[in-house]
Protein backbone atom coordinates (compact mmCIF):
# COMPACT_ATOMS: atom_id res chain seq x y z
CA UNK A 1 0.00 0.00 0.00
CA UNK A 2 2.77 2.45 0.90
CA UNK A 3 4.64 1.80 -2.33
CA UNK A 4 1.50 2.20 -4.45
CA UNK A 5 0.76 5.52 -2.74
CA UNK A 6 4.35 6.58 -3.36
CA UNK A 7 4.02 5.97 -7.11
CA UNK A 8 0.39 7.07 -7.55
CA UNK A 9 -0.66 9.34 -4.67
CA UNK A 10 -4.36 10.20 -4.39
CA UNK A 11 -3.76 13.90 -5.12
CA UNK A 12 -0.85 15.15 -7.23
CA UNK A 13 -0.77 18.80 -6.22
CA UNK A 14 -1.60 19.77 -2.65
CA UNK A 15 -2.43 23.49 -2.27
CA UNK A 16 -1.19 25.41 0.76
CA UNK A 17 -1.17 29.09 1.68
CA UNK A 18 0.99 31.07 4.08
CA UNK A 19 -1.13 33.21 6.39
CA UNK A 20 1.98 34.86 7.82
CA UNK A 21 5.54 35.24 6.54
CA UNK A 22 7.33 31.88 6.76
CA UNK A 23 11.13 31.38 6.95
CA UNK A 24 12.49 28.68 4.67
CA UNK A 25 15.95 27.20 4.09
CA UNK A 26 16.79 26.35 0.46
CA UNK A 27 20.22 24.92 -0.34
CA UNK A 28 21.60 26.31 2.91
CA UNK A 29 20.21 29.76 2.05
CA UNK A 30 17.56 31.28 4.30
CA UNK A 31 14.65 32.95 2.55
CA UNK A 32 11.27 34.26 3.67
CA UNK A 33 8.03 33.33 1.92
CA UNK A 34 5.68 36.34 2.12
CA UNK A 35 2.28 36.10 3.77
CA UNK A 36 -0.68 35.07 1.60
CA UNK A 37 1.55 33.17 -0.85
CA UNK A 38 0.02 30.12 -2.50
CA UNK A 39 2.28 27.07 -2.63
CA UNK A 40 1.57 23.72 -4.30
CA UNK A 41 3.28 20.61 -2.94
CA UNK A 42 4.02 18.21 -5.81
CA UNK A 43 3.83 14.81 -4.18
CA UNK A 44 4.81 12.91 -7.34
CA UNK A 45 8.14 14.74 -7.46
CA UNK A 46 8.81 14.35 -3.74
CA UNK A 47 7.95 10.64 -3.86
CA UNK A 48 10.58 10.12 -6.57
CA UNK A 49 13.37 12.17 -5.04
CA UNK A 50 16.53 10.03 -5.46
CA UNK A 51 17.92 11.44 -2.22
CA UNK A 52 15.30 9.46 -0.30
CA UNK A 53 13.83 6.79 -2.55
CA UNK A 54 16.56 4.90 -4.41
CA UNK A 55 16.30 1.40 -2.96
CA UNK A 56 19.87 0.49 -3.80
CA UNK A 57 18.88 -2.65 -5.70
CA UNK A 58 19.27 -0.99 -9.11
CA UNK A 59 20.91 2.12 -10.55
CA UNK A 60 17.55 3.88 -10.90
CA UNK A 61 14.34 2.27 -9.68
CA UNK A 62 12.43 5.39 -8.68
CA UNK A 63 9.62 4.63 -11.13
CA UNK A 64 9.49 0.91 -10.31
CA UNK A 65 6.99 -0.74 -7.99
CA UNK A 66 9.30 -2.18 -5.30
CA UNK A 67 7.48 -2.79 -2.00
CA UNK A 68 10.72 -4.17 -0.56
CA UNK A 69 12.15 -0.64 -0.40
CA UNK A 70 9.96 -0.18 2.69
CA UNK A 71 11.62 -3.01 4.61
CA UNK A 72 14.71 -1.93 6.51
CA UNK A 73 16.82 -3.20 9.38
CA UNK A 74 16.12 -1.70 12.78
CA UNK A 75 19.56 -0.09 12.97
CA UNK A 76 18.93 1.80 9.72
CA UNK A 77 16.21 3.97 11.22
CA UNK A 78 18.74 6.48 12.45
CA UNK A 79 19.10 7.75 8.90
CA UNK A 80 15.53 7.16 7.73
CA UNK A 81 13.36 8.06 10.73
CA UNK A 82 10.74 10.75 10.30
CA UNK A 83 10.91 13.71 12.68
CA UNK A 84 8.37 12.52 15.23
CA UNK A 85 9.67 14.21 18.35
CA UNK A 86 6.88 16.78 18.12
CA UNK A 87 4.25 14.04 18.26
CA UNK A 88 3.00 14.48 14.69
CA UNK A 89 1.20 11.55 13.10
CA UNK A 90 -0.09 12.93 9.82
CA UNK A 91 2.05 11.86 6.86
CA UNK A 92 3.75 8.52 6.26
CA UNK A 93 4.17 5.57 8.63
CA UNK A 94 4.96 6.94 12.08
CA UNK A 95 4.16 6.32 15.70
CA UNK A 96 4.82 3.62 18.28
CA UNK A 97 2.46 1.15 16.55
CA UNK A 98 4.62 1.01 13.40
CA UNK A 99 6.90 -2.02 13.06
CA UNK A 100 10.59 -1.27 13.56
CA UNK A 101 11.38 -2.92 10.22
CA UNK A 102 9.12 -0.59 8.23
CA UNK A 103 10.73 2.44 6.63
CA UNK A 104 9.71 5.75 8.20
CA UNK A 105 10.35 8.34 5.46
CA UNK A 106 12.05 11.63 6.17
CA UNK A 107 9.54 14.34 7.01
CA UNK A 108 8.49 16.08 3.80
CA UNK A 109 9.52 13.24 1.47
CA UNK A 110 6.27 11.27 1.59
CA UNK A 111 2.81 12.74 2.06
CA UNK A 112 0.08 10.85 0.13
CA UNK A 113 -2.48 12.19 2.61
CA UNK A 114 -0.86 15.64 2.86
CA UNK A 115 1.02 16.58 6.01
CA UNK A 116 0.68 18.76 9.07
CA UNK A 117 -2.39 19.80 11.08
CA UNK A 118 -4.56 20.00 7.93
CA UNK A 119 -3.69 16.54 6.61
CA UNK A 120 -6.46 14.13 5.64
CA UNK A 121 -8.53 13.25 8.71
CA UNK A 122 -9.51 9.92 7.16
CA UNK A 123 -5.97 8.63 6.66
CA UNK A 124 -6.03 5.98 9.36
CA UNK A 125 -9.47 4.73 8.33
CA UNK A 126 -8.45 4.59 4.66
CA UNK A 127 -5.28 2.63 5.47
CA UNK A 128 -7.15 0.08 7.57
CA UNK A 129 -9.86 -0.26 4.90
CA UNK A 130 -7.32 -0.80 2.09
CA UNK A 131 -5.34 -3.38 4.06
CA UNK A 132 -8.50 -5.25 5.07
CA UNK A 133 -9.60 -5.54 1.42
CA UNK A 134 -6.12 -6.61 0.28
CA UNK A 135 -5.92 -9.22 3.04
CA UNK A 136 -9.25 -10.73 1.98
CA UNK A 137 -8.31 -10.79 -1.72
CA UNK A 138 -4.80 -12.16 -1.31
CA UNK A 139 -5.93 -14.82 1.16
CA UNK A 140 -7.21 -16.90 -1.74
CA UNK A 141 -6.03 -15.13 -4.90
CA UNK A 142 -2.93 -13.85 -6.66
CA UNK A 143 -2.89 -10.94 -9.11
CA UNK A 144 -1.08 -11.35 -12.40
CA UNK A 145 -0.80 -9.46 -15.66
CA UNK A 146 -3.32 -10.60 -18.27
CA UNK A 147 -1.49 -11.53 -21.50
CA UNK A 148 -4.58 -11.92 -23.71
CA UNK A 149 -3.18 -9.40 -26.20
CA UNK A 150 -0.19 -11.68 -26.87
CA UNK A 151 -1.45 -15.24 -26.28
CA UNK A 152 -4.73 -17.05 -25.63
CA UNK A 153 -5.38 -19.12 -22.52
CA UNK A 154 -4.99 -22.30 -24.58
CA UNK A 155 -1.62 -21.17 -25.95
CA UNK A 156 -0.35 -20.30 -22.48
CA UNK A 157 -1.58 -23.64 -21.15
CA UNK A 158 0.53 -25.50 -23.73
CA UNK A 159 3.68 -23.59 -22.75
CA UNK A 160 5.93 -25.34 -20.19
CA UNK A 161 5.40 -23.99 -16.67
CA UNK A 162 8.24 -21.63 -15.77
CA UNK A 163 9.68 -21.96 -19.25
CA UNK A 164 11.05 -19.38 -21.67
CA UNK A 165 7.86 -19.13 -23.74
CA UNK A 166 5.73 -18.11 -20.78
CA UNK A 167 8.36 -15.67 -19.60
CA UNK A 168 8.57 -14.11 -23.09
CA UNK A 169 4.79 -13.59 -23.25
CA UNK A 170 4.72 -12.16 -19.73
CA UNK A 171 7.64 -9.87 -20.58
CA UNK A 172 5.67 -8.41 -23.50
CA UNK A 173 2.75 -7.65 -21.17
CA UNK A 174 5.12 -6.18 -18.57
CA UNK A 175 6.77 -3.86 -21.11
CA UNK A 176 3.36 -2.64 -22.30
CA UNK A 177 2.21 -2.01 -18.73
CA UNK A 178 5.45 -0.21 -17.85
CA UNK A 179 5.11 1.98 -20.94
CA UNK A 180 1.56 2.93 -20.02
CA UNK A 181 2.54 3.76 -16.44
CA UNK A 182 5.38 5.92 -17.74
CA UNK A 183 3.73 7.70 -20.68
CA UNK A 184 0.00 7.01 -20.41
CA UNK A 185 -0.70 8.74 -17.11
CA UNK A 186 -2.38 12.12 -16.83
CA UNK A 187 -3.97 14.24 -14.16
CA UNK A 188 -7.41 15.73 -13.66
CA UNK A 189 -7.09 16.48 -9.93
CA UNK A 190 -5.95 12.87 -9.43
CA UNK A 191 -3.57 10.71 -11.47
CA UNK A 192 -5.42 8.65 -14.06
CA UNK A 193 -4.54 6.26 -16.86
CA UNK A 194 -5.38 8.23 -20.01
CA UNK A 195 -3.96 6.17 -22.89
CA UNK A 196 -5.16 2.62 -22.29
CA UNK A 197 -5.53 0.08 -19.50
CA UNK A 198 -3.34 -2.49 -17.78
CA UNK A 199 -5.38 -5.72 -17.70
CA UNK A 200 -5.06 -7.90 -14.59
CA UNK A 201 -6.40 -11.26 -13.50
CA UNK A 202 -7.28 -12.68 -10.12
CA UNK A 203 -6.25 -16.34 -10.05
CA UNK A 204 -6.62 -18.88 -7.27
CA UNK A 205 -3.57 -19.49 -5.11
CA UNK A 206 -1.50 -22.31 -6.57
CA UNK A 207 -2.85 -21.77 -10.09
CA UNK A 208 -0.58 -18.87 -11.05
CA UNK A 209 0.57 -19.09 -14.65
CA UNK A 210 3.56 -16.79 -14.40
CA UNK A 211 5.44 -17.78 -11.24
CA UNK A 212 9.13 -17.53 -12.11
Amino acid sequence: MNEELRLIPPVVSIPKCTKTAQPLTLDSRRVVVPANTFVNLLSVASHRDPKYWLSGTQANDLNDFRPERWLVKSDQHEQHDAATSDGEDYGGPQGEDIASTLLRPKKGSYYPFSEGPRACLGRRFAQVEVLAVLAMVFKDYSVELAVDEFATDEEVQRMPVGGGERRAVWEKARKRATGLLKDGMGTIITIQMRDGTVPLRLVRKGRERFAF
